[in-house]
């Protein structure tokens, strides 16, 4: 796969950060938008990517997640890998960012990794 560390890039007044990663069946990447809002840095949304490539019976598919923190949107959606698409279906969900994650300020990226992002009843909680 290479260098899990992708350049920095600059974009509508964010600095986009990507990594990249995986071993085996699993690949996996995260972008991160981080922006300064009155001084401070603050993460103004992540996405995080995984697949999987082991069978859908065995949690296997391609799931993404992309959150604005800045509107508190949530976007999160599984497909299962082509040959086990006619026994499990894809999903699409959406829903709210918990308020005390709303443009959490850059040293909470760590606790933001720890959690989970997807539309469900663990919404924000530790993994």
């Amino acid at each position: 796969m290479g260098d899990p560390f992708q350049p920095l890039e600059l974009g509508h007044g964010s600095l986009v950060v990507r990594n990249y990663g995986g071993g085996g069946p699993l690949r996996w990447g995260e972008t991160w938008r981080l922006t300064i809002r009155n001084g401070q840095w603050i993460v103004a949304g992540w996405d995080e990517d995984s697949l999987d490539m082991h069978r859908a019976a065995e949690g296997g598919g391609e799931f993404h997640t992309s959150v604005n923190a800045l509107t508190g949107d949530v976007h999160d959606s599984y497909d299962p890998r082509e040959e086990d698409a006619p026994a499990k279906r894809a999903e699409r969900r959406v829903c709210q960012l918990p308020p005390e994650w709303r443009s959490p300020p850059v040293a909470r990226i760590g606790a933001i990794r720890e959690r989970n992002w997807r539309c469900d009843a663990k919404l924000g909680k530790p993994l």
